[in-house]
């Protein structure tokens, strides 16, 4: 039976490189003197998006998470009988210098969540294929497990994040849960409850009270008992916990505390409110930094202390259904509130604290045809106010993706204010994404210094005549003398403008520039005069 197999992508990125680790410890790298950079690096951008994440001192971290398959299937070769998906973490290789011991850790946790999840999936998998010769696999019916990984802190104290799980493997209906993951930043160290708090007597207080206050209609087992229990017998009953910029999160899932319908509940224990029961090792986080906001499904409110003055500010995302999609998104702070009227299918929301003190809402709603718009929204005295929207996400890298058993792709999540990186959706002489780093502006928006994107897991095209281009440096982007592309040759993107120019990689490792016109629409581009699929083969437009 396979198993999984993380994989490494190496995949160019605006001015910084996807350069995710495959579960390699830093000094394992340390020791292997093959370059996992190739010649193409843009050495120049490179450096420019260094001293654009350093910040009062601190490089800021970007973690990569790699999403491993696998899938077993029924007799017809085209349903699942059972499907499987893991995320693993690391960080990117950049920040692993920086930042060894916390790789090192991240890698350590990674493997062994991974040893568990296989042997799980060989496990259920017998079932799976019990039930399936006995007639239970109605169409359509499968065994799935899926667990993916959930940034919730990444600063210079703390990397914390959440595992969420949600499974069927039989029985009348699939099961969900979290469960959070807290390093020091510095040291590698995963941190237990003992680390942060001075006693778990008195947060177990603060919780019951909270769970009393926030959750008043939800039908308790027996509240005070359970809770008791983490103190009593903690080898059994372990408080799952998460930290946050602003403090400590609490989450019991289904069955721990009530009934499976009355879903999971979160309680949010701020260093604000409380500070009596953290140690002073860990405290809010300093400087800019971002925090997810409207996580909790139930209340759709997060407590953030957005002008750092000691005291915590509610922010609530509120969003409207209309029959098959969401219709709009209302945020609000305090007696301040902002409505955006759009549909989508998906939203995520974070707030964006900048070094000097401005707060920002980024939300990503995802729409269809794999369209993403980021809506920035300021939070000031003025209230709350759009400052603007552009086609961004958080970008994923394909180029190892596969039509096997066990494909494999990974994330890049936007966890600090500057040296971030953003995907956008282009149609230049094709359908891709491209990326640029990006910081945020004096307004609040991401801007980038780079003209060019980074094309991810870029296609290969093939000239059906010769025709004329430009060579390309692929350092600065510029183009040079004039060329002749030739029949047959194989050109696979590499970076663009988005606008009227393509660099393409030659397969002698050289590269080439474009000049398209797209005046009259993408899939009519023309280059030199020509219809573009006259002289290319392999063009592809999405819808």
């Amino acid at each position: 039976m396979k198993k999984f197999t993380p994989l490494l992508a190496l995949c160019l990125s605006g001015t910084l490189i996807f350069s995710g680790c495959s579960l390699n410890k830093t000094s394992d790298k340390a020791e292997d003197n093959t370059s996992t950079e190739e010649s193409t690096t843009d050495t120049t951008d490179t450096s420019s998006s260094q001293d654009s994440s350093e910040e009062n001192g601190f490089t800021a971290i970007q973690p990569v998470i790699t999403t491993n398959t696998i899938s077993q299937m029924k007799d017809d070769g085209v349903s699942y009988l059972m499907h499987a998906q893991k995320d693993t973490i690391c960080l990117d290789d950049e920040s692993a210098q920086y930042y060894p011991d916390l790789n090192d850790a991240l890698v350590t946790y990674s493997e062994s969540a991974l040893t568990i999840f296989n042997d799980n999936y060989e496990n259920s998998l017998t079932y799976a294929l019990s039930d399936y010769a006995e007639g239970y696999m109605d169409d359509g019916m499968y065994y799935e497990d899926t667990n993916t990984i959930h940034m919730e802190r990444v600063d210079d104290q703390v990397f914390s994040f959440t595992e969420n799980s949600s499974s069927f493997l039989g029985g009348a209906h699939g099961t969900y849960g979290t469960v959070g993951v807290t390093f020091d930043t510095q040291t590698g160290k995963q941190l237990e409850l003992s680390d942060v708090f001075n006693t778990t007597e008195d947060v177990v207080s603060v919780l019951q009270t909270l769970l009393e206050e926030n959750y008043p209609d939800t039908q308790f087992f027996d509240l005070a008992g359970t809770m008791q229990s983490y103190i009593t017998d903690p080898d059994v009953y372990h408080l799952c916990w998460y930290m946050t910029s602003e403090g400590v999160t609490f989450v019991f899932n289904p069955y721990e505390l009530a009934s499976y319908a009355d879903g999971m509940q979160t309680v949010q224990v701020t260093f604000n409110e409380h500070p009596e029961l953290f140690k002073e090792d860990y405290s809010a986080s300093t400087g800019a930094f971002v925090t997810n906001i409207g996580e909790d499904m139930i209340t759709g409110t997060t407590l953030v202390d957005i002008d750092r003055d000691g005291t915590s500010e509610i922010i609530t995302v509120k969003e409207n259904y209309d029959e098959d999609m969401y219709a709009s998104a209302e945020f609000t702070c305090g007696d301040n509130s902002y409505t955006l009227d759009e549909y989508y299918n998906s939203m995520e929301a974070k707030l964006v604290h900048t070094e000097d003190g401005r707060n920002y809402i980024y939300a990503f709603l995802h729409e269809d045809n794999d369209y993403t718009f980021l809506n920035v929204l300021e939070l000031s005295d003025d209230g709350i106010n759009l400052v603007g929207n552009m086609e961004a996400n958080e970008p994923t890298d394909f180029s190892n993706y596969d039509d096997s058993s066990n494909p494999s792709w990974k994330s890049y999540p936007f966890v600090a204010c500057q040296g971030f990186i953003f995907s956008t959706r282009l149609d230049a002489l094709s359908t891709y994404s491209g990326t640029k780093t990006y910081t945020v502006s004096d307004d609040g928006m991401p801007t980038s210094a780079s003209e060019f994107y980074n094309i991810i897991g870029g296609s290969t095209l093939t000239a059906k005549k010769d025709f004329s281009a430009y060579e390309a440096d692929y350092s600065t982007n510029e183009l040079g003398n004039e060329c002749t592309i030739t029949s047959g040759e194989k050109l696979t993107f590499f970076r663009t403008n988005g606008t009227d120019t393509v660099i393409f990689e030659k397969e002698d490792g050289t590269y080439v520039g474009v000049k398209y016109d797209s005046s009259e629409g993408e899939s009519l581009s023309t280059i030199n005069g020509e219809a573009a699929e006259d002289l290319l083969d392999g063009i592809m437009y999405a819808g």
